[in-house]
C-alpha cells in the first residue's frame, strides 16, 4: 500500500459523524430519502418480483437486513442485490447531470444493508454512505485525469455492461436449471461467480479492443 492510499484509508476510517459540516449531512440526507422513495415505488413493478423470487430461493429464510419492497428479512448480501435492483428501476438520478451516473443506486443498498448487518446506528450510516458518494466522484476523477477518457470511457462502459451481465447471469441460472429439471441449489455462489468473471474478461477486452489502439 502506498503512502498516499495509506492517509487516504486512514482518514476514511477515522472520519466521525461530528466532524461532517451539517450541510453537508443535510444534503446527504435528501439523497437518501430520495433513494429510499425510487426503491419503495418499483415494488410490484417488471421485473422486481423476479430479483424477490430469487432472494427467497437462493437466499436464507431470515437475516439482519431488509428488503424493502417486500419487508422481509434477509442476509446483507441479498438484501442489498434487491434493494439496488428496486432502486434503480424508477430512479431519477438520471434527471439532472450532478447525478447522471446513479451513485445513489451502488451506495445507499450496500451502505443500508451492511449497516442493518452490523448493527450500525443511522449517524454511521449516513458517514458510509457520504463516504462512498465523495469516494467514487473523486475515484474516478482520478481515474480521468490519469488514464486519459479513454481509459475511463473504456473501464466505465465495461463496468456497466459486467454488472448487467452479471446480474442477469446470477438471476436466470436458476430458472434455466429448473427449467430442465436440474438442481437449481447447484447455481451457487462461486459458479454464478466463476461464469461471471469470465464473461467479465471478454467484455473488458472487447471493449479495450473496440475503442483503444493496439500497440505497434
Amino acid at each position: 500500500m502506498s503512502q498516499h492510499t495509506r492517509a487516504l484509508t486512514e482518514f476514511l476510517a477515522g472520519l466521525a459523524y461530528e466532524q461532517i459540516p451539517e450541510p453537508v449531512l443535510a444534503r446527504t440526507e435528501d439523497l437518501f430519502l430520495d433513494w429510499l422513495g425510487s426503491a419503495l415505488a418499483s415494488a410490484g413493478s417488471h421485473p422486481i418480483p423476479l430479483f424477490e423470487r430469487y432472494a427467497q430461493k437462493m437466499g436464507p429464510a431470515d437475516g439482519p437486513a431488509r428488503i424493502l419492497v417486500n419487508g422481509q428479512s434477509s442476509s446483507a448480501y441479498f438484501a442489498a442485490l434487491v434493494n439496488a435492483a428496486s432502486s434503480h428501476l424508477v430512479e431519477q438520478d438520471d434527471l439532472h447531470n450532478s447525478s447522471v451516473l446513479h451513485p445513489a443506486t451502488v451506495v445507499f443498498p450496500a451502505a443500508l444493508a451492511a449497516a442493518q448487518d452490523l448493527g450500525k446506528s443511522g449517524r454511521e450510516l449516513l458517514v458510509a454512505a457520504l463516504l462512498g458518494l465523495s469516494m467514487a466522484a473523486a475515484v474516478s476523477l482520478i481515474g480521468v485525469v490519469r488514464g486519459g477518457p479513454e481509459i475511463a470511457l473504456v473501464v466505465a462502459s465495461a463496468m456497466v455492461i459486467i454488472v448487467i451481465v452479471g446480474s442477469l447471469i446470477g438471476m436466470t441460472l436458476p430458472f434455466v436449471l429448473t427449467r430442465f429439471n436440474l438442481d437449481p441449489a447447484t447455481a451457487s455462489a462461486p459458479l454464478v461467480t466463476s461464469i461471471a468473471d469470465a464473461a467479465g474478461v471478454l467484455i473488458y477486452f472487447a471493449i479495450a479492443t473496440a475503442f483503444l489502439p493496439l500497440p505497434g
